[in-house]
């Protein structure tokens, strides 16, 4: 806090040197010599001087206060910026608080969880982010396992582009997940959503986590396609042939069959 209050310190200094150097310079603004010029135009001539020389005195004085104090400037933008933002996110983590208590008195836990996660959705629809983020959070906080709430904020995180948040998410998922028992079929979905955020990186591990993806969920004809896709892209010809055989018997009706076939025909093993 101390670095904070230096800045104005220095000003409030310089602002009364400046003013002790005028009050010393007003003997010289009233004292001018205006005996040479003719009586009628004396009264007006001389306001006229003491004005300009009263403007070219502070221009030059806070000019030069400027140029001294001009490093500083962007320094003090930030702090003002810092401090109110600080004070809003406060306010608005309070007010926050305060509905949540008060939603939690009314409808309990389990409608308020219910309702949290409803409306981080609806927010994230919505694309406003900061709503979104802020419910989920608030549903992890009344439920820490609920999972959920954290692929809300995966999903989140992925809208957004960050990555590095989406992944950390993710792998926060696979670790509460193992110990939830959860269904192979919702694994699934959280191992292609990392495999996804790979794919955008043009990572090698998308193919690791398609195949993670699959033995979770072996007959979803969604994920086996994408897998047979990226193994080909990788020129992995072997568990491209493996999964569309698989492709195959899942869903022998799928077009892209014969020309998943060729391409994997066209593959340097």
């Amino acid at each position: 806090m101390l670095y904070d209050i230096i800045p104005f310190i220095i000003i409030l200094v310089s602002v009364a040197i400046i003013i002790m150097i005028f009050i010393r310079r007003l003997p010289e603004i009233a004292t001018i010599d205006v005996a040479t010029v003719p009586e009628e135009k004396n009264l007006k001539f001389k306001k006229q001087v003491v004005e300009q020389r009263f403007q070219r005195l502070m221009s030059e004085k806070w000019q030069g206060f400027y140029k001294f104090f001009e490093p500083f400037w962007g320094k003090m933008a930030d702090i003002f910026l810092s401090i109110y933002k600080k004070i809003k996110d406060a306010v608005a983590v309070f007010d926050a608080k305060s509905r949540l208590k008060k939603q939690l008195k009314e409808e309990g836990r389990d409608e308020t969880l219910k309702s949290l996660l409803l409306g981080g959705w609806k927010f994230l629809e919505a694309r406003d982010w900061e709503k979104a983020e802020h419910n989920f959070i608030a549903a992890a906080g009344l439920n820490n396992k609920n999972l959920e709430a954290y692929e809300g904020l995966a999903t989140l995180y992925l809208e957004q582009g960050d990555s590095k948040k989406a992944k950390e998410t993710l792998g926060f998922i696979f670790k509460l997940a193992g110990s939830l028992g959860v269904p192979g079929s919702d694994l699934a979905r959280y191992y292609y959503m990392m495999s996804g955020i790979y794919g955008k990186e043009n990572d090698l591990k998308q193919l690791e986590y398609l195949k993670k993806t699959c033995e979770k969920d072996p007959n979803n004809p969604k994920y086996i396609d994408s897998l047979v896709e990226v193994a080909i892209i990788q020129n992995d010809a072997v568990t491209a042939k493996t999964y569309l055989e698989q492709l195959a018997r899942v869903n022998p009706g799928n077009k892209k069959i014969g020309d998943f076939r060729n391409k994997i025909a066209d593959l340097k093993v």
